[in-house]
């Protein structure tokens, strides 16, 4: 298994889209630090996500049996929208 954690927030999301690599607005993965343009998104996006926003790749990878907050294993809650995991009590 894969495993996704939430990027350290002192990592910088990259300033060009992970596809055309061109500046300009850009919706960055809470995961990774990729950026796209709505419009270079597969299927391209109209408006800005409300939320957390994964890209496809950070998006793809399966729910670990750690919680993502503690590290320590047990009875998870599991995000239906990404594979980050929780005891109850962290959130």
């Amino acid at each position: 298994k894969t495993r996704r954690r939430r990027k350290d927030p002192a990592e910088e999301n990259v300033e060009t889209c992970s596809v055309c690599d061109k500046k300009g607005l850009l919706l960055c993965c809470e995961a990774c630090p990729k950026a796209f343009h709505l419009k270079c998104l597969n299927p391209p996006l109209k408006e800005l996500p409300e939320g957390t926003w994964f890209c496809d790749d950070c998006h793809d990878k399966q729910h670990d049996e750690a919680c993502d907050i503690c590290g320590f294993g047990g009875e998870l809650l599991c995000c239906d929208r990404c594979s980050l995991v929780y005891h109850q009590k962290c959130l």
